[in-house]
């Protein structure tokens, strides 16, 4: 699976509002933003029926439960080096 991180994912946002308001056949848009069907079910299954709001704000929720597991584990990683 590709990722939807950073301009990827704002494309797919862009054509998705895109295809809303002109009604082009999805596929032709998908084409023209050259990105694999798969990763269009993928990101349809994740972002279908949000509004475009809903998705910044998920996608900013992502970001920071990232960083809190990047922080976790790099808390893990110095106990158990004080431990040694």
């Amino acid at each position: 699976m590709e990722s939807l991180a950073g301009k990827g994912a704002e494309r797919h946002e862009g054509m998705h509002h895109q295809a809303g308001r002109r009604r082009h056949p999805v596929g032709l848009i998908r084409r023209k933003a050259r990105f694999r069907e798969a990763t269009f079910f993928n990101w349809k299954k994740t972002y279908a029926g949000l509004m475009p709001s809903e998705m910044k704000r998920l996608r900013l929720l992502e970001l920071v439960s990232l960083r809190l597991e990047r922080n976790v584990a790099g808390l893990a990683l110095g106990k158990e080096r004080l431990s040694e």
